[in-house]
């Protein structure tokens, strides 16, 4: 069909012309409606006009699409808060899948070098778009469906008889060559890293180590440094090798040693004269991210993985969840207020004087406090506070009670707690600072998420670093000089800071994002007194938190 707007370039030039470059989310959806169409318009315009378009539409939508990812995986963007970026690259790496598999079939006859090259380029951006939503899944930490390995694997079978597997190609304008069967590995080996211990950040900066690694492999027959194997011909990922493995033609072999080789060799040049490779400079990660990365890369491709330090008792009762230092620091404060055991009774204002109590506990007394004839007890027939748990609960109604989350207690150690939740959201990142409490419990306690995935029944499940307790509130000044801290706009009255005290017995304590400074010295209030401590190391930093220890001056 002469007139059809992708049979010819002015067509094409006219089309492009009108697309929102400016809104790349706009353009991407432009561009899927006509790649949803792209099977009845090989039918009207045929193959070889239909891919020529093919190419076009991919090749000017992919800076886009760049673009958003970028966007997605900058903090201070704070898209992945929302759905609208994920679910724009994941419909458009749907799409270009699918188009490219239309023209991706056994019975192509490839007659020229020329030809050879421009379906081998196909096939190397069809499996980077596979790669792509595989990996997208992963930052939600989903595990990838059957469909999405049957699709690369039904493919890899069509390129291996094609023989386009290996054949070097240039996917887009100005970027590396690659190869068909170097994209798929790509998606395949990330597979062999702890996905639910890290966060999208270093999974950039693990995708790019991949690409930088001289050959992954995948061999015909096991070897000695096998680890893993993956059959080509079943909709399934990678299985760790056994002994009793029977082999089979449509199987192949995957080493994960000579990954943590290469990685132990990047950790020395990083720190070595060299320097970081160019490469690193390119991924979102932050040197501690990568840092981090590596050492969990390690750890986790290490011959003999370190068990588990503490038995796990197993529980199945609720658990109470809060998100956040603001809303943790709340949290500690109703449990320390609650621990005090006082009885009460509240009723109109006295439910407001128990509040105004409770806010003294967070902040100490910031204002004179009411006429004696306020604080007089309730009448004797007002409801009576007798127990910590009745108090807890007042005061977790009087806060962002919507905000909390109601998770199921899996099991617990002294130092860890496994939970399932209803779903994965937007807020729930590694590192995130939360406050837990078991239902029948008194106690908020602080924690760290440090793994998010699904369990054997596909529910989401987090693996929480649980921190010492109990925990108080506390509040923070700099010693003299206080410009390191001029930027933090949540300041409390006088210059000090909201804190919690992570433990009386320990050394650590929780202040406000960019509050670290090595070797500063602080003075700290809190219900136990006043101390002046100095600041040594900073060990977790989150988006709204820093977790340091500290060591007591007087």
């Amino acid at each position: 069909m002469p007139d059809h707007p992708l049979a010819s370039d002015a067509g094409l030039d006219a089309l492009l012309a009108v697309l929102p470059e400016s809104d790349p989310g706009r353009l991407l959806f432009e561009i899927d409606g006509r790649l949803a169409d792209m099977e009845p318009t090989v039918r009207e315009i045929g193959p070889t006009l239909a891919l020529r378009a093919l190419d076009r539409l991919d090749q000017f939508s992919h800076s886009a699409a760049r673009y958003l990812l970028t966007r997605y995986l900058s903090p201070s963007e704070r898209e992945y808060l929302a759905d609208s970026v994920w679910s724009a690259l994941e419909s458009h790496a749907a799409h270009l899948f699918r188009s490219y598999r239309l023209f991706l079939t056994p019975a192509l006859e490839l007659s020229t070098d020329d030809e050879k090259l421009r379906v081998a380029r196909c096939a190397a951006r069809a499996m980077m778009a596979w790669a792509l939503r595989k990996k997208l899944q992963h930052f939600r930490y989903r595990a990838p469906g059957a469909e999405l390995w049957q699709d690369a694997h039904d493919l890899a079978q069509v390129l291996a008889r094609l023989s386009l597997l290996k054949t070097k190609v240039t996917p887009y304008r100005n970027e590396v060559e690659t190869t068909p069967l170097g994209e798929y590995l790509i998606g395949l080996y990330l597979e062999f890293v702890p996905i639910s211990n890290l966060v999208p950040q270093q999974l950039e900066f693990v995708e790019a180590f991949l690409r930088s690694c001289d050959s992954l492999d995948l061999s015909n027959e096991p070897h000695n440094q096998s680890t893993h194997r993956i059959d080509l011909a079943r909709g399934a990922g990678p299985q760790r090798l056994t002994s009793d493995d029977t082999g089979g033609d449509k199987l192949r072999y995957c080493s994960v040693p000579k990954l943590r080789g290469a990685l132990i060799n990047l950790a020395k040049q990083i720190k070595g004269k060299e320097g970081a490779p160019v490469w690193m400079g390119l991924t979102p990660a932050s040197a501690e991210q990568v840092e981090s990365a590596i050492g969990i890369l390690l750890t986790h491709w290490a011959s003999k993985p370190p068990k588990r330090g503490g038995d796990r008792v197993s529980g199945r009762g609720g658990l109470r969840v809060m998100f956040g230092f603001d809303h943790a620091r709340r949290m500690v404060a109703a449990a320390q207020f609650a621990r005090k055991g006082r009885s009460m009774k509240y009723e109109g204002n006295d439910f407001a004087r128990m509040i105004r109590q409770f806010e003294e506990t967070r902040f100490g007394r910031v204002a004179a406090p009411e006429s004696a004839a306020s604080e007089k007890a309730a009448p004797p027939d007002a409801e009576e506070v007798v127990s910590p748990m009745d108090i807890l609960l007042k005061l977790e109604i009087a806060g962002a009670q919507a905000q909390m989350e109601q998770w199921i207690l899996v099991d617990q150690s002294a130092t860890g707690i496994g939970a399932i939740a209803p779903a994965v959201l937007s807020r729930h990142r590694i590192g995130v600072l939360v406050c837990v409490r078991e239902s029948d419990g008194t106690d908020w306690r602080l924690g760290l998420i440090r793994r998010i995935g699904r369990d054997s029944a596909n529910r989401p499940s987090f693996g929480l670093e649980a921190l010492a307790w109990p925990s108080i509130c506390a509040m923070a000044k700099p010693v003299g000089e206080e410009s390191a801290w001029a930027r933090i706009v949540d300041g409390g009255g006088d210059g000090w800071y909201d804190a919690i005290i992570v433990s009386l017995d320990g050394n650590q304590i929780v202040l406000p994002a960019g509050t670290f400074v090595d070797r500063m010295q602080v003075d700290v209030r809190s219900e136990v007194g006043r101390w002046r401590v100095r600041l040594d190391t900073l060990l977790d930093r989150g988006a709204d938190y820093d977790r340091m220890e500290f060591t007591r001056i007087s």
